[in-house]
């Protein structure tokens, strides 16, 4: 058993783990909210999430193999990357990795043609309540021009 591999992945995977952690954060807590808690968000996200882990695993298994790694950069035309793949052999580089797996994916998913009309995306943000607001607003002012329109009615002693 190769230890130090299975630590790599391990810290791949807390990279992960972090930048969803952080994504959880802001899409609960942000400006467009797509869940009212964390609990909600991995009820509503699971699916997207799942689906993002494991292909970035993939790719980053394929990436510490250097027969897989060359092979696929060489059917790309990117030979000379090669050697960015034996660094993913460092804990550090292995961790940020993981952190920038998920937004290299998220532009896969989001932009690219063929991936993202495949893929599952993230749930949309939450409706806002502007029906409640106009709500009051209306209501207020049926009670401005109701009291307008009222007499007042002297009191009898």
């Amino acid at each position: 058993m190769n230890w130090h591999a299975i630590g790599l992945g391990c810290m791949f995977v807390l990279g992960e783990l972090t930048y969803m952690a952080m994504r959880a954060h802001f899409m609960v807590k942000g400006p467009r909210p797509v869940a009212t808690g964390f609990m909600d968000f991995l009820s509503r996200a699971w699916g997207p999430l799942i689906v993002r882990i494991g292909a970035e695993n993939a790719l980053f298994w394929v990436a510490l193999n250097p027969l897989l790694a060359e092979a696929g950069l060489k059917a790309l035309g990117w030979e000379s990357l090669a050697f960015y793949c034996t660094l993913l052999r460092f804990f550090p580089v292995s961790y940020l990795a993981g952190l920038s797996g998920d937004v290299l994916m998220d532009f896969a998913v989001v932009k690219l043609p063929i991936i993202k009309d495949y893929w599952p995306q993230m749930p949309p943000p939450l409706p806002q309540p502007t029906i409640v607001q106009s709500a009051i607003v209306e209501q207020t002012t049926k009670v401005t021009a109701l009291e307008t329109q009222t007499t007042p009615v002297e009191a009898t002693k």
